[in-house]
């Protein structure tokens, strides 16, 4: 852990054989990282050269995660710090100074509760189902970060439950409430998100968007050569 000062700790899970892409993740979020700052990740089901890998690194903490569809409601409940920002494991820091802007956004602004994206993208195969309804615009958590006292107050569901994103639970709670503020947040400027690099691992999903699977595992192995290559050459 970095020292006791900080007031973030970035929360990563991850899972399948991951090593390359949380290695891009870490070795930038260093880089690019100029304030004190903790990294969680939660180890989702991880092969044993990830484990290896990530049990080696002594500026973070790897947290077991019972429940591999709700790693993310391991994570933030794991934190001690004033914020946490939850980050997908398949990303890549691309600029200095990119969390103390947020973290500078949340403390100045103490009714912000959660700072990041909504989306409405898409929702897999139930897209057509909740076209008209709040589901339709969720968090969408590739990077956002959420107020400890909000997360506690009002203990948001992050997990993955069969047939609904990560983030539409945790959307649904917090339009309930009036106390807390969302404010949107491009991260799009901060990280470069490779995409589609876990999901398309899982095999037991049955909807309109997953015809056609083996194109977007042939795409996954391009894609995990090409983040090899940006290591070994840091290019980043």
């Amino acid at each position: 852990m970095v020292d006791m000062e900080s007031k973030v700790t970035i929360l990563i899970p991850t899972r399948f054989d991951s090593k390359c892409l949380i290695e891009l993740a870490l070795v930038t979020i260093r880089k690019y990282t100029m304030i004190p700052y903790k990294i969680i990740v939660g180890d989702a089901g991880v092969d044993k050269d990830t484990r290896q890998f990530l049990d080696a690194q002594e500026d973070i903490k790897v947290l077991n995660c019972p429940d591999p569809l709700r790693p993310k409601d391991t994570l933030v409940r794991s934190f001690d710090t004033p914020f946490g920002i939850i980050l997908h494991d398949d990303v890549q820091i691309k600029r200095q100074g990119w969390l103390k802007e947020c973290v500078d956004i949340m403390h100045n602004n103490p009714k912000i509760g959660i700072l990041g994206v909504v989306s409405a993208t898409y929702i897999y195969g139930w897209k057509r189902f909740f076209y008209r309804s709040p589901l339709y615009r969720r968090f969408f958590p590739l990077a956002l970060m959420i107020r400890k006292e909000v997360q506690e107050e009002l203990d948001l569901r992050w997990g993955k439950i069969p047939g609904f994103d990560t983030g539409a639970i945790a959307y649904m709670q917090f339009l309930k409430q009036k106390k807390w503020k969302f404010k949107k947040y491009k991260f799009n400027k901060d990280l470069i998100h490779i995409g589609g690099m876990t999901w398309v691992v899982r095999k037991d999903i049955n909807n309109e968007e997953m015809l056609g699977l083996d194109k977007y595992l042939s795409r996954r192995k391009q894609m995990i050569e090409v983040i090899k290559r940006r290591l070994e050459r840091k290019e980043y």
